[in-house]
């Protein structure tokens, strides 16, 4: 007796592709959120990083941050860093610039919110912008990473961004451009 062996047939071929099909179209957007939440996570450390650069540069300094006059602030922090490649450079930078991030003093337009050769133990709070992304918008719309005088990382909306730029470094206090 012989034994007849059944084939495959077109339409079962077309069902297991159209299930795979569905599996990969789940899968996929998971896996791109999941790196832009890497590459986002990497940015956040080398603002952590940097913010701490800073602390030891103020603590080996008499506890002044960067003058900003004689070197530029990621020379003088550099040698604070236990590693300097990539730390200077957010993943999500579009351009992809050798310094993708900024410090205070860049943006701050009132003298008085600017860190430059300050005592880090004068700084009003532990929450005070210190470096961020040039850019707001890489990792979210309309949000901005941020390291802070604290040592922490965080994303912040743009106007929480710019109204922590219009604090005194000194006392805390919020003041307006008009001068009150």
């Amino acid at each position: 007796m012989r034994r007849q062996t059944r084939g495959v047939t077109l339409l079962e071929v077309l069902v297991v592709i159209a299930v795979i099909g569905i599996v990969l179209g789940l899968l996929i957007p998971a896996v791109v959120r999941t790196r832009q939440r890497a590459r986002n996570i990497e940015c956040l450390n080398n603002l952590r990083q940097l913010s701490l650069g800073f602390r030891l540069h103020a603590e080996s300094r008499g506890g002044r941050f960067p003058s900003g006059t004689r070197k530029p602030w990621f020379v003088e922090i550099a040698p604070h860093l236990q590693a300097t490649e990539g730390v200077f450079q957010c993943p999500d930078d579009p351009g992809q610039t050798p310094l993708s991030y900024g410090w205070r003093d860049d943006l701050a337009t009132v003298p008085e919110a600017c860190l430059a050769g300050k005592k880090i133990d004068r700084a009003a709070t532990s929450q005070l912008v210190l470096v961020f992304d040039q850019s707001p918008g890489w990792h979210e719309p309309d949000m901005i990473n941020v390291g802070t005088v604290g040592g922490a990382a965080m994303s912040l909306d743009e106007q929480a961004f710019e109204d922590n730029l219009m604090f005194s470094v000194d006392t805390g206090d919020f003041f307006f451009l008009d001068g009150s």
